[in-house]
């Protein structure tokens, strides 16, 4: 996330990247390439995700990614899926460096199975590890919305917070979204952290539950 910035209403930059959409997408779970191809060239993104043990990125004798997604007309995000430890996570973005050069990254680390809840003491182990120019960027995925670590991510050198600018348009249209708004200063009064009123947007949490279930749970 070093370097993010908003350009204007309708373009933000990251990494000296200008960007118009803030949709980013996968590329697994489609029936084939072509369909994924299809599928972002739809979406209208410009940015997109890729679990580098999972898709074939180096191999020419099997069909590759990079054929059916250019690399020059999107920005790849390689990212650590299925890394349950910090040194996991560092080997495999150093792996798809190496494969396409790509220095913005999404990173989580995992925690134990069946659950799999983000583990963010080895998410931020491994953010300090790429730290030293290894990388331009990277989008922190998980669970990150606990005072502390909220509090530890605003402390991190190099680390914004990104305003959503387009959050009343996008819950409008998407129902689910809700918009939320970090009021300037509101984790630091003295050094006005964040130093301006931060728009983000959050899908709606519903609970079902039985109708016996006793209102004080």
């Amino acid at each position: 996330m070093d370097g993010i910035t908003q350009a204007d209403e309708d373009c933000w930059t990251v990494a000296g990247r200008r960007f118009r959409s803030r949709l980013v997408v996968g590329t697994g779970k489609y029936k084939d390439l072509a369909e994924t191809a299809a599928a972002i060239e739809a979406s209208g993104a410009e940015m997109v995700t890729v679990a580098v043990r999972r898709v074939n990125l180096s191999d020419p004798q099997a069909p590759m990614l990079q054929d059916f997604v250019d690399p020059k007309k999107y920005t790849y995000l390689p990212n650590t899926a299925g890394c349950h430890t910090a040194r996991d996570a560092v080997r495999t973005l150093r792996l798809a460096r190496e494969a396409g050069g790509w220095n913005l990254v999404k990173l989580e680390v995992l925690g134990p199975p069946p659950l799999l809840y983000p583990d963010m003491p080895g998410t931020f182990e491994a953010a300090e590890a790429l730290i030293g120019n290894e990388v331009d960027a990277a989008f922190l995925m998980g669970d990150s919305a606990t005072p502390a670590m909220m509090r530890k991510l605003l402390w991190t050198p190099g680390v914004q917070m990104v305003n959503f600018s387009q959050a009343d348009a996008y819950t409008r249209r998407y129902l689910y979204l809700n918009r939320l708004t970090i009021p300037m200063g509101a984790f630091d009064f003295g050094k006005n952290v964040p130093p301006r009123d931060i728009q983000m947007i959050a899908p709606t949490v519903e609970l079902v539950a039985r109708e016996t279930l006793h209102p004080a749970l």
